[in-house]
């Protein structure tokens, strides 16, 4: 393999920062390239100032909980996981209750109907 491909080769495996970093360097062969790649590492080593916030111990960083790749992949995982555990809910509801559905909503839209008469007779009373 010649020189200018193994550094290609390399750059496709370098994290995105020191990437960035090596772009803006002449790198003809994997010397440079680890030269480079050293100095950077030193520079991020020897740079004033922490981390911006400090972790508690027992916190994970979420991204290390899934194996999600893409936040697309993570937002519909998290969507499927909530409408099962709903549907769940609602099946031991409905199995708790032997009502049915249906006479769940006659219920309802009884108790609707009969708001709406009383509301429509206090109206038309005289004072």
């Amino acid at each position: 393999m010649k020189e200018d491909e193994k550094v290609s080769h390399l750059m496709k495996g370098v994290a995105g920062d020191i990437y960035q970093a090596l772009l803006t360097r002449e790198i003809n062969d994997t010397a440079s390239f680890i030269k480079w790649c050293n100095y950077i590492e030193d520079m991020k080593q020897k740079r004033v100032g922490g981390p911006r916030f400090e972790r508690l111990p027992n916190v994970v960083p979420v991204a290390s909980l899934t194996d999600e790749t893409d936040l697309v992949s993570l937002i519909r995982t998290i969507v499927r996981e909530e409408v099962h555990r709903l549907v769940n809910q609602t099946q031991e509801s409905l199995d708790s209750d032997p009502q049915s559905l249906e006479e769940i909503v006659q219920d309802e839209v009884e108790k609707c109907q009969q708001n709406l008469q009383k509301i429509d007779h206090d109206q038309h009373t005289p004072l």
